[in-house]
């Protein structure tokens, strides 16, 4: 039985759960729970190379969209494009989403979808922290998309509740897909009065706002053991009973709920693991080369197996050959010593070729020496210039300058890159056409224009 290891990061612990598959369901093997602080040791000692993480985003984008009624690339460059106009805390975002079916509204068919998105820095961020020690994420689940799987399927609308530390996520389901999410703040763990009033006023917005109206209150996991409020729901409230195919006590799977539809093999379980995966595509592009390349690896070992048989079979004729390939050695000797001779030359040619390319545009673009005469005003503090490139045309002369940010933190690296662009669109003439920064690499890019 191979071992499948789901992390969840919610509140101030981490909880690690390892799993082994039958063919009745999934065993739990070991629990751990860990502080943040913690869990870098665990990751520095797990021998383990490929996790699941489960993570409850405290910046995220989510709603209920209306589009016109596409289907594939074009749908999702629509999605996108929502998303965009209303997600304007993240530069760069991840996203998934749920086709829920086509509405006729205002005389006009549209599509319904629900969209989740999350800011790439915050999905780098966790990426890196498991890079560091050499592993790998193959999938990234927001918390409320695996607690969703607990709730009992059901057509009619309910309003869940579950609880991370002292933060409540509220949303609301209908035949197994979301409609709804918000993450309301508590003063301390579980369910109290304060806790009831924002469900109570979350309740409320749905019917009003988004006229949506559920039929009773679900408690998820600790929503339910941990319920100790005197104020009344004013929907009926009911405790989830989540029994999934999983051999574990059931304190051990209502503590760690979350991680649970993860552990499942099923059909349906990989199925909600493809869909409710929130990588970025650049990052699951990769995933799939490195199973390639591993796919790869073995096909090579066994033609090498296949090549060693065939090598022995032809030991004589390798024999004969062996005398050949003596005389060609000697002749290729001699080769070698004009070749070292020529490519001698030929370096030292090529360190004042840099030079005279460069003394060369500068003199056929006096535009270029005034660019040169504004660089020294830069902001590089703790950046590692590693080129500048210099191309005089009729719009003026375009530079490009690439490098590496020497800071420790992220916040300084961004501070550092951010520095650098502000101090280039200051100058004037300069108009900054576009800027990159990796910040995991610590590697910037800016490309930009000097018309003056």
């Amino acid at each position: 039985m191979t071992n499948k290891i789901v992390i969840s990061f919610g509140g101030d612990d981490v909880k690690v759960v390892y799993a082994a598959s039958k063919s009745s369901g999934s065993v739990v093997k070991k629990t751990l729970t860990f502080t943040n602080a913690e869990f870098e040791g665990f990751l520095q000692r797990d021998k383990n190379k490929e996790f699941v993480v489960v993570y409850d985003f405290k910046t995220f984008y989510s709603d209920l969209l209306h589009v016109p009624p596409l289907k594939g690339k074009y749908l999702k460059s629509i999605i996108e494009s929502e998303i965009r106009k209303g997600f304007h805390e993240a530069k760069e975002f991840s996203f998934i989403y749920t086709v829920l079916g086509d509405k006729v509204l205002e005389g006009k068919k549209k599509t319904e979808v629900f969209v989740f998105a999350a800011d790439n820095s915050d999905i780098e961020n966790i990426l890196f922290r498991f890079a560091r020690y050499g592993k790998i994420v193959t999938h990234l689940i927001p918390v409320v998309y695996s607690l969703a799987q607990t709730v009992p399927f059901s057509e009619e609308t309910v309003f869940c509740v579950s609880s991370t530390g002292m933060d409540k996520n509220l949303f609301l389901l209908k035949g197994g897909n979301l409609l709804f999410i918000r993450v309301a703040q508590g003063i301390e763990k579980g369910i109290n009065d304060f806790d009831i009033q924002n469900i109570n006023m979350t309740i409320n917005h749905c019917r009003q706002s988004l006229k949506i109206s559920p039929l009773q209150v679900l408690l998820i996991g600790s929503a339910c053991s941990e319920y100790d409020a005197g104020m009344t729901v004013i929907l009926p409230v009911v405790c989830v009973n989540y029994k999934p195919k999983v051999f574990a006590e059931k304190k051990t799977i209502m503590e760690f709920i979350s991680v649970m539809p993860c552990i499942l093999r099923d059909k349906a379980s990989k199925e909600f693991l493809k869909h409710s995966n929130i990588l970025p595509v650049k990052y699951k592009s990769l995933l799939s080369l490195k199973n390639i390349l591993s796919y790869s690896t073995v096909m090579f070992l066994i033609l090498s197996v296949i090549g060693l048989w065939y090598i022995i079979v032809k030991i004589p004729d390798v024999r004969a050959a062996k005398h050949r390939i003596e005389v060609l050695r000697s002749e290729v000797k001699n080769i070698e010593a004009a070749g070292a001779v020529y490519a001698g030359k030929r370096a030292e040619l090529e360190k004042f070729i840099p030079v005279i390319n460069i003394t060369n545009e500068i003199n056929s673009a006096p535009e270029i020496q005034k660019v040169l005469l504004v660089l020294p005003s830069l902001d590089i503090k703790d950046i590692n210039i590693n080129s500048i490139d210099m191309k005089a045309d009729a719009g003026g002369v375009k530079l490009s300058i690439k490098g590496a940010i020497g800071a420790a933190s992220f916040s300084d690296i961004q501070m550092r890159y951010q520095g650098l662009v502000d101090s280039m669109k200051k100058m004037e003439g300069m108009e900054v056409m576009s800027n990159k920064l990796v910040i995991k690499d610590k590697i910037l890019e800016v490309e930009s224009i000097y018309k003056k």
